[in-house]
Formats: structure tokens, C-alpha cells, sequence
């Protein structure tokens, strides 16, 4: 019965970005979404938009339609003077494309889907929710970031968090509050992402559950049996004020003055400009899975309000404790005290007690390491799935 149930099911994934365009942890937890629900017998179609003209090409069993933008300019790229100018009619056209719609239509006649889900949809435009709504077909929408409620994503401006929406995200915000209503269900990947879009009127009597962003990768099957001798801590992340890395930077210019059994690795994009302590080491970009095994402890010390935080499940799969901010979502993902610490963010000399207590107990590092990796264990991709097979299951019945 399930076989049958599953073989019958076609799930159309819409994402702003996909393979192999990815830049994000959105494009990576769609295309893990996608192919694990081909592996489990489904039937899946991504519907995404490039710089292109329309095309449709197969990845691992999922069947890709690239769209053309159809606006005037690609969101996705590095934006030139004029792109700057014809910003406010890009975000105008944005939030009612016709041609995007009509595309989108044509796609929903030809494959018929059973179920479509919409992730990030930035540059694809709301509208492809009321084309799904005419054509009477269960939707879910996940929320990943902030770009149905803020222009930037970030609710971050001006070097500290958005209390409220400006004036220009409010005009933003109206079409996407009113097409919301056509969404059946709306997936949050923490408490915290889904309450605030709950406070800007978005997804009124629309049905509402958590469900979190799964692992890249299966959690090691040991934890760490030694630490690093001086101890190693990493932040692994854009060099950008809105991640906390300056905080972080500050924060290491005074451990500098009083302990030197540590270093800071430092992996990601950018450059910093400021003074750098002798204990920080600057990795450029690498990949996470090779720099994992070669540290002690993960920092996350977030200044916006994360709508997640994979960092921070990721290095506990490796058996590494976080310490991390009481930003956004990533309180709800750190077991304070057993896979780590969270620290207040507007207090920094919390930040500064957490590290110097690894520093002067290593040894904690091995005792926190097997909590990390058990914790770990309900974000495998296998849960995940599980969540979202059952959720698709019961809007499919619900409808017939």
C-alpha cells in the first residue's frame, strides 16, 4: 500500500536556486529533499530560475526545470550600476510576476503534480502560489530565511537587528500576506522563523509545524578521543558583521592579553581588515567535512537572527561542542551545558567566559563530545524525510 501510495505521488519543488547553482544552505536542503524522496519511490520536479533561457535537464532522478528570470536583471549575480538603479522595479515586478506566472502554470498543466512545495522563492515571485491555488493543488510552503518579511533577508541594518519592518519590506510584504492564505501548510525549520512571519500577518489560518533542517551527512559513530594541544576553536562563516565575526575578533584581541593555549581557525569568504590577534589563522574557504576533524570547538556567535543555524548540528555530528548566541533559531539547537553553551549576545564578556572556559578545561571538550553526536542523531536526513513524507501523506488523503 505504501509502495503504491509513494509510486503514485509527484512532488514539484520550487527553490529560487538549484544544482548547480547552489550558494546556500536552502539549495543544499532542497536537493537533499528532492533526491531522498526519488530514493524513497517518489516522483519529484524542481522548478527553479538562472540567467538563461528555459531549459530542463535530470540530476540524480529529479526531473529540473531552469527558468529564465524574466525580469530585468538575474538576483543571483554581482550587481552593476544599472542593476542598482532598476533595484526598486526588479522588487516592483517581483512581487507579481505575470511572465514567471504563466511559465509556472504551463509547468503545473504539464506534470500535474500531486503536491507542490515552495521553499525560497526570491526572484520567482508569489504569484506561483496562486497559480498553484486555482489549479486546486495541496501547498507547502518552508520557511529558510527572511525574504518574504525583509528586502535584504536579514532583518539586519545599520549594525543591529530590525526591531520592526521598514517602510520599503511593509510595501514588500502586502502581496506576499495576502497570496499566504492560499498555502495549506507552513513549514517552519525553527520556532523562531516561523513565529516572526506569524507577526507580520503572513499564513492566517494556514496550518503550522516545525520541521528542522536535516544533516548533510551521517553523524560519526565515535566521539573525539583528544583534543588539540594548543586547543582549536573555528568559526566557520562569511566574514560579515551580521555573523558576529567582528565581535568575535574583538573578543580574541583580549584573550590575547591573557592566555595563549588556543588558536582561532577562521574559515570562509571575505576579508578582514582589522587587527588580528597571532592566534588566529585565516583558512580562506574549505570545505566543512575537512575541517571539522581538525578542531575542538565550533563558535557561532551570530549577531541577526538566524533562522537556524546548520553550523551548529553539523559540528555536533563531528562530535564538537558549540558555543553560539541566543540569536534566532539557534537557542532551540544547542542543549546548554550538555552539547555546548549559549551565550547573550549583547553581552560579549559571556562569550569571553564560555571560551576561556574550554581553555582552561580541554578535558570538557571529551565530556560534552558523545552528548554532541547523540544529539545529532534527530537531524539525520532519514528524519527529515520521514517528517515530510508523513506531512505530504496526510494533505494528499485530506484532498481526495
Amino acid at each position: 500500500m505504501e509502495k503504491k501510495f509513494k509510486q503514485k505521488m509527484k512532488i514539484l519543488l520550487v527553490n529560487s536556486l538549484y544544482y548547480p547553482n547552489s550558494t546556500g544552505g536552502a539549495e543544499k536542503s532542497t536537493q537533499l529533499l528532492a533526491e531522498g524522496l526519488v530514493n524513497r519511490g517518489f516522483k519529484v520536479v524542481v522548478v527553479c530560475i538562472h540567467s538563461h533561457k528555459d531549459s530542463i535537464k535530470y540530476h540524480n532522478g529529479v526531473k529540473i526545470y531552469y527558468l529564465y528570470h524574466r525580469n530585468v536583471y538575474f538576483r543571483f549575480k554581482k550587481k552593476n550600476f544599472l542593476d542598482n538603479m532598476l533595484k526598486p522595479l526588479n522588487h516592483l515586478i517581483d512581487l507579481y510576476n505575470p511572465w514567471i506566472g504563466k511559465a509556472f502554470n504551463n509547468i503545473l498543466n504539464i506534470e500535474k503534480p500531486n503536491i507542490v512545495h515552495t521553499n525560497n522563492i526570491y526572484g520567482l515571485s508569489p504569484i506561483i502560489w496562486k497559480e498553484t491555488k486555482k489549479l486546486k493543488i495541496p501547498l507547502v510552503h518552508t520557511l529558510r530565511d527572511y525574504q518574504l518579511i525583509c528586502a535584504r533577508g536579514i532583518m539586519f541594518k545599520k549594525h543591529k537587528l530590525c526591531k520592526n519592518q521598514c517602510l520599503e519590506c511593509k510595501m514588500l510584504t502586502l502581496t506576499k500576506k495576502r497570496l499566504s492564505k492560499s498555502i495549506n501548510v507552513v513549514v517552519g525549520i525553527s520556532n523562531y522563523v516561523l513565529k516572526k512571519h506569524l507577526e507580520y500577518g503572513l499564513f492566517k489560518n494556514t496550518k503550522k509545524i516545525v520541521i528542522p533542517n536535516p544533516l548533510l551527512s551521517e553523524p560519526l559513530s565515535s566521539p573525539k578521543i583528544y583534543v588539540n594541544k594548543p586547543l582549536r576553536f573555528l568559526y566557520l562563516g562569511g566574514i560579515f558583521e551580521h555573523k558576529g565575526f567582528y565581535l568575535l575578533m574583538n573578543i580574541f584581541s583580549k584573550l590575547e592579553k591573557v592566555s595563549n593555549n588556543y588558536e582561532l581557525w577562521v574559515g570562509g569568504k571575505g576579508k578582514y581588515k582589522g587587527n588580528v590577534s597571532k592566534n588566529v589563522k585565516f583558512l580562506g574557504f574549505v570545505k566543512s567535512e575537512n575541517i571539522y576533524p581538525k578542531v575542538d570547538v565550533v563558535i557561532v556567535p551570530s549577531l541577526w537572527n538566524e533562522p537556524f543555524g546548520r553550523i551548529v548540528i553539523e559540528a555536533n555530528s563531528y562530535g564538537l561542542p558549540v558555543i553560539g548566541s541566543n540569536r534566532g533559531g539557534i537557542p532551540e539547537i544547542i542543549k546548554h551545558g550538555e552539547t555546548g553553551f549559549i551565550f547573550n549576545a549583547d553581552k560579549e564578556n559571556e562569550l569571553l567566559k564560555y571560551i576561556k572556559m574550554f581553555i582552561n578545561k580541554p578535558e570538557l571538550v571529551l565530556k560534552l563530545s558523545l552528548n554532541c553526536l547523540k544529539y545529532s542523531e534527530n537531524f539525520k536526513k532519514e528524519k527529515i524525510l520521514d517528517s515530510y513524507t508523513k506531512l505530504y501523506k496526510t494533505l494528499v488523503i485530506k484532498d481526495a
